[in-house]
Formats: C-alpha cells, sequence, structure tokens
C-alpha cells in the first residue's frame, strides 16, 4: 500500500514538473522532406513518438500473443487426441482379452491410426489372426512397418510367431529366413527356425540347425537330436526298404547317440533282427540298461547265438533279475523249458515282476497245472496294477 502511494505521489511531481515545462516554452520542431514541411511544439511531438513507440510495442505483443495462443490451442488439440487414442488402446485392449476378435481389430486399428502406436498395430494383428483372419493380419503387420520402420524386425518377428501358431509352418521358415540373414545368430529366429523344420519334418534341416542352437536356449542339445532321430526313425516305416532307411541312418546319427536308451528300442523295433542284435549287444557293453536286456530276449533271429551271448553276462550279472528273464525266453524259444524254469525261479527270488510271474504261468499251463498257473497270473495282474 505504502509503495503504491509514494509510486503515484511520484508520477504527481514527474506530470506537474512537465506540465510547467510545457507551459515555461512550448519548444519548437520542424521536418522538412523534399517540399513537405510538418512544423510541431516539441512536447506534441515527443507525445506523438510515445503514441508510435506504444503502437508498435502492442502490435508485436498481440503478435506473441497469438503466436502463443496457437501453440496453445495446438497442445491442447494434441493432448485431446492423445488421451482419445489411449482411451481406445485401452478399450482394444479390453476386446482383445475378452475375445471379440473382430471388435478389438477394428477399435485398436483405428487407435492405431490416429496415435501411430505401434503396440495398438500388432494388437490389431493378433485380433485379425485370432479371428482367422489371416490376410488381414499381414496386411495390420504390413501397416505396422510403415508407421514404424525401425520396428521392421520385431513386428516381422510377430509375423512368425503367429505364422507358426496358424500352423503355416512353409511361410513362417520364409519368413524367419530373411530375418536370419539380417541377424544370423538371433536366438529366438534360430528357436523358432528349428521348431519349424521339425513340424515340417525335415530332420537334416532341423538337425544342422540344432547344433548352431545357442546353448542358453538349449541346455541339454543332445535330446533335441535325439528327438530328431526317433522321428527320423519312425518316418523310416513308410518307405519301400524300410529296414534299409534305418539301417542307413543309423549309420548316420552321431555315435554318442547310439547309447541313448530309447533310441536304440527305437532302432531295435525297426531294424532286421540281426542289426537289432548287433547294435543291442554293443551297446549292453558300454552300458548296461535294464530295457535292452528284456528287449535282448524277444528279438528274431538266431537264437543260440543270442543265448550264448546273454548266457555270458551271467559272469557281471548273475541274480540280475532282467537277465534271467531274457535267458529263460531264450531258452523257451530254444525249446529248453526246464532250464527257463530253472531261470525264472531264480529271478523272482530276487525280484517278483509281472512279465517274470506270466511267463511261469504259461509255463504251468504247459504242464496242465491250471490251479498254479491261475495263481501266477493273479499275481502278475497285482504287480501291474499296483505298477500303474
Amino acid at each position: 500500500m505504502i509503495a503504491w502511494l509514494v509510486l503515484v505521489a511520484v508520477a504527481l511531481a514527474v506530470g506537474g514538473l512537465l506540465a510547467a515545462a510545457m507551459l515555461h516554452d512550448p519548444g519548437y520542431v520542424l521536418i522538412s522532406y523534399a517540399d513537405m514541411t510538418v512544423e510541431a511544439s516539441l512536447w506534441f511531438a515527443l507525445a506523438a513518438l510515445l503514441a508510435l513507440w506504444l503502437g508498435i510495442a502492442t502490435v508485436f505483443f498481440l503478435i506473441r500473443r497469438s503466436r502463443l495462443g496457437g501453440a496453445r490451442l495446438n497442445g491442447w488439440l494434441t493432448r485431446r487426441r492423445t488421451a482419445g487414442s489411449r482411451a481406445s488402446s485401452r478399450q482394444g485392449a479390453m476386446l482383445l482379452a475378452e475375445g471379440r476378435w473382430r471388435d478389438a481389430e477394428q477399435v485398436l486399428l483405428e487407435s492405431a491410426r490416429q496415435g501411430s502406436a505401434l503396440a495398438d498395430y500388432l494388437g490389431a494383428a493378433r485380433a485379425a489372426h485370432e479371428g482367422g483372419r489371416f490376410v488381414e493380419r499381414d496386411t495390420i503387420l504390413d501397416q505396422a512397418k510403415e508407421a514404424e520402420p525401425e520396428a521392421a524386425f520385431a513386428v516381422e518377428l510377430i509375423r512368425t510367431e503367429l505364422q507358426q501358431r496358424g500352423k503355416q509352418w512353409r511361410r513362417s521358415v520364409a519368413t524367419l529366413e530373411h530375418l536370419r540373414l539380417q541377424a544370423p545368430r538371433h536366438p529366438l529366429v534360430l528357436a523358432r527356425l528349428f521348431e519349424a523344420h521339425k513340424a515340417l519334418a525335415d530332420w537334416k534341416a532341423a538337425a544342422a540347425l540344432a547344433s548352431a542352437l545357442p546353448a542358453e536356449s538349449n541346455a541339454d542339445l543332445d535330446s533335441i537330436q535325439v528327438a530328431i532321430w526317433r522321428e527320423r526313425l519312425a518316418s523310416s516305416r513308410d518307405s519301400e526298404d524300410a529296414q534299409a532307411h534305418v539301417r542307413n541312418a543309423w549309420k548316420a546319427m552321431p555315435k554318442r547317440l547310439h547309447d541313448d536308451e530309447a533310441l536304440l528300442l527305437d532302432y531295435a523295433d525297426l531294424a532286421a533282427p540281426t542289426d537289432a542284435e548287433a547294435a543291442l549287444r554293443q551297446g549292453l557293453k558300454r552300458t548296461w540298461q535294464q530295457s535292452w536286456v528284456r528287449r535282448y530276449g524277444t528279438l528274431g533271429g538266431d537264437v543260440s547265438a543270442r543265448r550264448k551271448a546273454a548266457e555270458a553276462w551271467l559272469a557281471e550279472h548273475a541274480d540280475d533279475p532282467d537277465l534271467l528273464l531274457t535267458l529263460a525266453r531264450l531258452a523257451l524259444a530254444d525249446s529248453d523249458a526246464a532250464q527257463a524254469q530253472s531261470y525264472l525261479e531264480r529271478g523272482t527270488q530276487v525280484k517278483r515282476g509281472p512279465e517274470a510271474l506270466v511267463e511261469l504261468a504259461k509255463l504251468a499251463a504247459d504242464r496242465g497245472d491250471l490251479a498254479v498257473a491261475n495263481d501266477y497270473y493273479r499275481e502278475a495282474l497285482a504287480k501291474s496294477v499296483a505298477r500303474t
């Protein structure tokens, strides 16, 4: 309040001094240019200059304010568009979560076009895919790349994911091979390319690619290759010369895989009896697998040779119930029921397994001792049920 009073007092004093000066001497100003002259008092000229300066300053002030107003208006409009785009994006996400694919696609696509949001384009593409609209899905992904060129690689990765979910394996291979040219060791590209080759039963390509997969994405590379070779062996069933195909596949696979339990059993099931016997015998020299021992007793071919080989194993595995069961089966195949009975009784003293009990039941039935046979069958059934 005091400051205002002081300011008013100073203004009145200055005004009074100026008025006194104007009354004492109005002054004289003459402006001459060519044939034109302008005459005025000094104080009028000063007032005119002040008015001109104020006018120019006001014009500049108004121009600046109009620019600021335009910027604020643009900012307000931008904020309105952003808020609307966010609302549409949220609505599209909810529609996508609810499984309303067509509605989600439309809302997210409109939101993406308003704000060029990559996430909205990708959401719209997913909605189109889930709705079975694969052509529209690919079109939307192309639009996403146009809107965000720097995200083209990521968009193509999404495309491969959706292609594989839609069982479009060959299309995904083409897309992934293009990405592999850009990033030869990208882990996700390699993993999806591997899955595509497996789905297409291209075992040679899958096997070659498996070794290129990064260790962190596949801690057990051998298990992957085992799965590939098992499928390759199984696919040989339909060939004209199945046993030749199986033999060639066994020779072509890495030697370390010959010791895989399931893979060797598959080979034994498909190969010629002599080939299966040799593979199992060599495998048992390296690793004593109970399943291989049991399978050795059910092979076809030369029974006497297999019986001799199995009897030699008794030196190190005298009380092995699986070996004794195999020897009993080989003895039966060699028409030696008494020795088979001895092996089975010896084996069941160690372990009364259902397979050995069934063999004992068959021998009892062959002797005509049906009561004993039925007892063995009942016990074998009980053991089998308990095992499951």
